[in-house]
């Protein structure tokens, strides 16, 4: 099964929340510390993502250096940023996840 990490949750489609123009991803930077278990458990509470979906993310971060955790509207693709990163370092690691514009973002993914 491929991710289609071009799209937000099946929630957000149904409400139209896919077609906005104003898409930003979130992008999570891979560290040497952060526990694979902890960045799964993160895409599945957090970003709504289903294991396997999780697991696929976690493993692009693992071998590539980064992983699109999602697509957003710029506002809740903030929002999430700052939830994970407030709960990594509630739980002392070094995670970095970062908000781009989905288009022409100057982020080579």
């Amino acid at each position: 099964m491929t991710v289609d990490s071009s799209c937000g949750t099946a929630a957000e489609k149904e409400r139209g929340e896919e077609r906005s123009p104003d898409r930003w991803m979130v992008v999570f930077l891979n560290d040497d510390y952060t526990p694979f278990d902890w960045v799964i458990d993160v895409l599945i509470r957090i970003f709504e993502r289903t294991p396997v979906d999780a697991m696929t993310v976690t493993r692009s971060v693992h071998q590539q250096g980064r992983g699109i955790a999602g697509v957003y509207p710029r506002v809740k693709a903030l929002r999430l940023v700052a939830k994970c990163m407030s709960e990594a370092r509630r739980d002392g690691y070094p995670f970095t996840c970062i908000a781009v514009p989905a288009e022409g973002g100057g982020l080579s993914l």
